[in-house]
């Protein structure tokens, strides 16, 4: 218990000192609301989830842009 205490305590640590503003679990779920309105996000780092939603997302909506930058994880997202 206290070595999975310890892991998660480092693993919160690492995610308020990126300076993020979404987490990268949050990241890939909150695509789908940014399609209707447009946005911009940092994330701690780029998932392959996130990857793979954004590209699903412009399979059914292909006038929609998301630019994934990986060396800011900054995501945009133009409608």
């Amino acid at each position: 218990a206290e070595q999975v205490g310890a892991a998660c305590a480092y693993n919160l640590e690492q995610e308020i000192n990126s300076g993020a503003t979404i987490d990268h679990r949050m990241a890939d779920q909150i695509l789908p609301f940014l399609a209707f309105t447009g946005g911009r996000f940092k994330t701690s780092r780029i998932s392959e989830h996130l990857k793979t939603n954004a590209w699903i997302i412009q399979q059914f909506l292909p006038h929609i842009n998301i630019n994934i930058n990986e060396k800011t994880n900054v995501v945009t997202v133009k409608t």
